[in-house]
This record gives structure tokens, C-alpha cells and sequence, in this order.
């Protein structure tokens, strides 16, 4: 997904980009992986100094495993984000990607994985606000001839305002999965409605 060769030749040349190349010409790169061990996928999208990482799980856990994720990324590389809810995530990132761990409210440690998309997919980390949460959507694909995949989250908000816990339904993704104009097209079940959304690729 390389485009805008002015800007991106001028930080390859530099080199002041841990990573180098792989920038796209709004200065980010889009990263998809796993949590070792889990059905859950993660996405990310990160800059020169910033990221934001999405753990979305899968049918059995996706209420468990699901959470973004917004920090820096310190000059050496490393990566400490804490949510302030119990959630933690540690990590560090290079030419190669990102990879490290990801502490529960529960206690578990995830230990995850993104690497750069390839070029000419559609693979990367999208999302949209509804219900006044964010819904996030990994989608994969291992070239530009390969199938598009993409796993996702709905949430809702409705359910903190009243002291319950936030509700999570996956989505369903609207094939074939294309990047539209206004984003990736998905539907939601969501108690008592069906839900037509855009999500939208996200940058950190």
C-alpha cells in the first residue's frame, strides 16, 4: 500500500522512520496480526511516533477480548499504553512490525503480533462510531490475488450509561469485501436491529 513517492522517498532516504519504507504517503502503515493462542485478531495503524492497536476477539470471546489501544511510540521503538480500565499494553516496533503483550482486567497476558499489509490489498484496521462506542474491523488478505477476510466488533455504550457492562456483537462483513469510498461495508445484529455501517481505515 505504498503511495505518494515524494514523501515517502524523502523518509526512506532519511532513514528517520523506524519504519523505513513501509510509511504510506499520509505518513502511517497499516498492520494486521493475532494474540498468540486465541481466536482473537489484531489490527494496527501507527506513524513514526504514534500508534493505535485494536485486540478484537473472536465468537467466544468477544466480549472479553476486545479493546483499542492509543499511545507513543518512544524513539527507541518501545510501546506502553495503559487505559486506564485494567487494560495494559506493552510492545515494541520496528521495520518488521509490532509485536509484545497485552495485559487483561482479568489477568491473562496476550502475547500479540501485527506486521505490515501487503501492498495492493485491502488488508488493514478500520473502524466507526455507533451507539457511542467504536467498532473496530481487522481485515486480512495475504496478497492482491487472495481473498479478503475480516473479523470485527460492534459495541455499544448504551449499556455503561445505565451501570451495566458495554454490549459486543461481532459483524458480518458485506461481500466481497472492497474499500469503498465510504469505507468497508458491514452489518451488525444488534439486540433489536439490524445495523448497516461504513468503517472507515484508521489512522493513528
Amino acid at each position: 500500500m505504498l503511495r505518494g513517492p515524494l514523501a515517502l522517498t524523502a523518509l526512506c532516504l532519511a532513514g528517520s522512520s523506524l519504519w523505513g519504507c513501509a510509511l504510506e504517503p499520509e505518513g502511517h502503515v497499516a498492520m494486521t496480526g493475532v494474540a498468540s493462542g486465541t481466536d482473537a485478531v489484531v489490527g494496527a495503524s501507527a506513524s513514526a511516533d504514534r500508534i493505535t492497536v485494536y485486540l478484537c476477539g473472536g465468537e467466544a470471546d468477544v466480549a472479553t477480548r476486545t479493546h483499542w489501544f492509543e499511545g507513543a511510540i518512544q524513539s527507541s521503538g518501545a510501546i506502553a499504553i495503559d487505559t486506564g480500565d485494567g487494560w495494559r499494553l506493552e510492545g515494541v516496533a520496528d521495520g518488521e512490525g509490532a509485536r509484545g503483550v497485552v495485559h487483561t482486567p482479568d489477568g491473562d497476558l496476550l502475547h500479540w503480533s501485527a506486521r505490515p499489509v501487503e501492498p495492493g490489498t485491502v488488508a488493514g484496521l478500520y473502524s466507526v462510531v455507533s451507539e457511542g462506542c467504536r467498532t473496530g474491523v481487522v481485515v486480512t488478505q495475504g496478497g492482491a490475488d487472495a481473498e479478503p477476510r475480516a473479523q470485527g466488533a460492534w459495541c455499544s455504550g448504551a449499556g455503561a450509561q445505565a451501570g451495566a457492562k458495554d454490549i459486543f456483537e461481532q459483524v458480518t462483513p458485506i461481500f466481497p469485501i472492497a474499500l469503498q469510498a465510504r469505507g468497508i461495508h458491514i452489518n451488525v445484529r444488534a439486540p433489536g436491529e439490524m445495523l448497516d455501517l461504513y468503517a472507515a481505515p484508521v489512522e493513528p
